[in-house]
């Protein structure tokens, strides 16, 4: 994290370089998504001044374990700040900066005492506070001096996976980080990498920033049609991301919504995802059906591809290794996108009501219909505050959904088969036929953007809409 005290007030600009150029500076936050919640930042860069140190306190070759879990793709480490804690962190390999929420600062006793300035995703200029850590202590890993950005805009975060923020990759590129995935744990150790290892590959990491890797876009043939550096993303949620240069990577005539993230900025931001025109390559592993993000300004691979892999950084040796769960593996399927054909939703008090299907579609199928109410999910009451609406895009979704549906006075159970959002067979794809709605319902704009409907007899709720599918199956 790059910090500089202005003279005239103590305030401070955070920021980072990346890789697309020497003169970008970025700020940027993990998450997201079936969705991405931390979405990147801009800012002005500035030289070094508070790096962050750190040791390590395990037998020298040695791993250490991180204290936590992985969840979902998600690498959630237990940190204690100034001595107080535990708390739960996102480790995020692209971060520069970590951040934590108002609440756990003060409980942590990190009182802001300086200002971020950051031009933020949306191109606006913000105002964050800052304050700094004594000590961070990651079970062996220690860390001194930690500035950390102090915002509440981690609220979904925290909500979605119980962290209250996020730690970045200074500090950790201080030794060899493994996130291995498919084991379920991170580990750090001071041994290098060497190129005996399988699946190993290059890494670079320029202006001492976010680690590279190299991935190789494949023709039908098997041969490489063109090659990109990706930062690695453990914080990021999407497979991939393009930015609008490497468009022709993905068929962009397929693109689908798969809903909307907050970043560390507030700002929403809309995500749309397209399959790739053909397999990628990272190292010895072929990955197929994989897709990638394309809004987006930066060249990343997400923890959805990550998780795949046993995946090893040491920007001190230069080297990388991604090794599937079995190392003889040498070709993957990426893991895929899907839903069951639930288009809209509507939230009343405490009611969730089914507001457009896709013609065609399994939820169709099955028999669901608009007006339908919503009382559970696997078992998951709509009123629990764990339930997680699950009626619209997922990855990695589960084969079937079991919904409890209220029609009239009647209560009963259906069991939703989940439909993949792109076939294997591209060319199965064809036009949507209109979605199945309600009757007319009055929908208001209000002045923040949101929406509410009207029912004929007067009651009102909140429009929560899900992104339509604009494909259909055969």
């Amino acid at each position: 994290m790059r910090i500089r005290t202005e003279p005239n007030g103590g305030a401070n600009d955070v920021a980072m370089m990346r890789s697309a150029s020497a003169h970008r500076c970025v700020l940027r936050a993990g998450l997201l998504a079936v969705v991405a919640l931390i979405v990147p930042l801009w800012g002005c860069a500035v030289p070094w001044q508070s790096p962050v140190t750190a040791s390590l306190n395990a037998p020298p070759g040695e791993a250490a374990e991180l204290p936590g879990e992985v969840r979902d793709g998600w690498v959630i480490v237990d940190a204690t700040v100034n001595g107080r804690g535990p708390f739960r962190f996102i480790l995020d390999t692209w971060a520069n900066f970590s951040a934590i929420t108002a609440a756990a600062a003060a409980q942590a006793g990190v009182e802001p005492s300086d200002a971020a300035n950051i031009v933020d995703i949306s191109g606006d200029r913000r105002k964050y506070s800052l304050g700094w850590a004594d000590t961070v202590e990651i079970g062996p890993v220690s860390m001194r001096r930690m500035p950390l950005i102090v915002t509440d805009n981690l609220a979904d975060v925290k909500a979605r996976i119980g962290v209250v923020g996020l730690l970045g990759y200074p500090g950790f590129d201080e030794f060899t980080l493994d996130l291995d995935y498919p084991a379920g744990v991170a580990r750090v150790s001071d041994a290098p990498l060497t190129p005996d290892l399988p699946g190993v590959v290059r890494l670079r990491r320029l202006h001492d920033e976010t680690p590279e890797i190299m991935i190789e876009l494949l023709d039908q043939s098997g041969t490489p049609t063109d090659a990109q550096w990706f930062a690695v993303d453990s914080g990021g949620s999407a497979p991939l991301h393009l930015p609008d240069a490497m468009r022709s990577w993905t068929h962009q005539e397929l693109s689908a919504e798969i809903g909307t993230g907050r970043g560390l900025s507030g700002v929403d931001r809309t995500n749309h995802i397209s399959p790739l025109r053909g397999a990628i390559r990272i190292g010895p592993t072929v990955i197929d059906r994989a897709v990638a993000e394309t809004d987006n300004h930066h060249t990343l691979i997400g923890h959805q591809l990550l998780r795949q892999f046993r995946v090893r950084l040491d920007p001190r040796s230069g080297l990388a290794s991604f090794t599937p769960a079995d190392p003889t593996q040498k070709r993957l399927t990426a893991l895929q996108f899907g839903g069951i054909g639930v288009n809209a939703t509507i939230r009343h008090d405490d009611l969730l009501i089914l507001f457009a299907i896709a013609a065609d579609s399994p939820a169709a199928r099955a028999g669901l219909r608009p007006n339908d109410q919503v009382l559970a999910i696997d078992g998951i009451p709509v009123t629990d505050p764990a339930f997680v609406n699950r009626t619209g895009r997922m990855f990695d979704p589960p084969p079937q959904l079991t919904l409890t549906i209220q029609r009239e006075d009647e209560v009963f159970d259906l069991t939703v088969p989940i439909m993949p959002l792109f076939p294997e067979n591209l060319d199965q794809l064809r036009n949507a036929r209109p979605d199945l709605e309600p009757p007319p319902v009055q929908l208001i704009t209000r002045p923040d953007g949101t929406q509410e409907f009207v029912f004929p007899d007067g009651s009102r709720g909140v429009f929560t809409p899900v992104p339509p599918n604009p494909i259909n199956r055969p």
